[in-house]
C-alpha cells in the first residue's frame, strides 16, 4: 500500500512549476483551494476559466486535489482513521457539474483524473468518474460507438506516458530519482502497482470483458503480471476472479504464472 503525501508537499514540490498567467491569475489561494478542497473559492468561475487553471506539467485543479486528498488508508493497508475524507468526493463532483469537461482532460505525461484516483486509492472518485463518463463521453464518442467501443472502455483504456517510477512506491512520486525507461499504464496498472485492492476491484467490475493488455512503451506489463510479480496476491485474485479473460503476460516472454512461482 503506497504511503501519503501531503497538499503542503505537494505544494513546494510544485510551486516552482507553476505556469504563468494560467495560474498566477488565479494565484496560490486557489491551488491551495484546490488541494483543500474548497469549493468555495471557485464557485463564481465559469466552465472556461476553469478548465484553464493549469500547472507546468498540465494538472487541472482535481489533478491537484486528488493528489493531495487525504489516503484512505495508511502505509500499513489499515483504514486511516486520523483523516476524514470529504464525503463521497465533494469537492470532484461540485467542479465537475461546473465544468464536465474537466473529466477526460489529461496532463502532460498523460495522466487522467482516473490514473490519480486510482494511484492514490480513492475507489469512490474513481467509481464516480467511471459513472460520470457515461453522461459526457469522450470527444471521439461517435467513431467510439462504430467501433463497439464504450465510454467507460475508453478511459478505462487511457494510457499515461512518461519515465517509470523504480522506487514501488507513492513516497517517491515527487523525487527526481526516476529511471527512463518510458510506459504507459492504464488505470488498473497505477492500482496493482501501488496495491489498491479496493480500486481493482471497482476498474475490473466496471468491464471484465476488457483483456488490459501489457504498457506496451515500457517493460511490457500487463496488470496480471504486476501482481504476481510484487506478490500482491489478493490483488491477483481479485483480475482473475473479476475479468474473463486478463492479459498476462511480462518481460523477457515471461508469464504471471512464472512469477507466481518464481516468489
Amino acid at each position: 500500500m503506497a504511503s501519503g503525501t501531503s497538499a503542503a508537499e505537494i505544494m513546494m514540490a510544485s510551486s516552482s512549476n507553476i505556469q504563468g498567467e494560467s495560474f498566477n491569475s488565479m494565484g496560490l489561494e486557489h491551488y491551495s483551494a484546490a488541494a483543500e478542497g474548497d469549493f468555495e473559492k471557485f464557485k463564481h468561475s465559469d466552465s472556461e476559466a476553469l478548465a484553464k487553471i493549469l500547472i507546468q506539467n498540465g494538472n487541472t485543479i482535481l489533478h491537484i486535489h486528488i493528489t493531495a486528498r487525504p489516503l484512505p488508508k495508511s502505509s500499513t493497508g489499515q483504514e486511516n482513521k486520523t483523516v476524514k475524507l470529504p464525503e463521497d468526493g465533494y469537492f470532484v463532483r461540485r467542479v465537475l457539474g461546473k465544468c464536465s469537461d474537466l473529466l477526460w482532460k489529461d496532463n502532460k505525461k498523460g495522466e487522467t483524473l482516473l490514473h490519480m484516483a486510482a494511484r492514490y486509492g480513492h475507489a469512490d472518485i474513481v467509481k464516480f468518474l467511471l459513472e460520470e463518463c457515461k453522461k459526457k463521453p469522450h470527444k471521439n464518442h461517435d467513431d467510439d460507438q462504430e467501433l463497439g467501443i464504450t465510454p467507460t472502455r475508453r478511459m478505462l483504456q487511457m494510457t499515461s506516458h512518461g519515465a517509470k517510477d523504480t522506487s514501488h512506491g507513492a513516497k517517491d512520486f515527487f523525487s527526481p530519482a526516476f529511471s527512463q525507461t518510458l510506459y504507459k499504464d492504464t488505470a488498473l496498472h497505477e492500482a496493482v502497482r501501488y496495491g489498491q485492492l479496493d480500486v481493482v476491484k471497482v476498474l475490473t467490475e466496471a468491464d471484465p470483458e476488457l483483456t488490459y493488455e501489457d504498457n506496451t512503451a515500457g517493460d511490457h506489463e500487463t496488470p496480471l503480471y504486476l501482481a504476481a510479480e510484487r506478490g500482491y496476491a489478493e490483488v491477483l485474485k481479485e483480475i482473475l476472479k473479476t475479468c474473463t479473460s486478463p492479459a498476462d503476460h511480462g518481460p523477457y516472454g515471461r508469464t504471471a504464472l512464472h512469477m507466481a512461482v518464481i516468489r
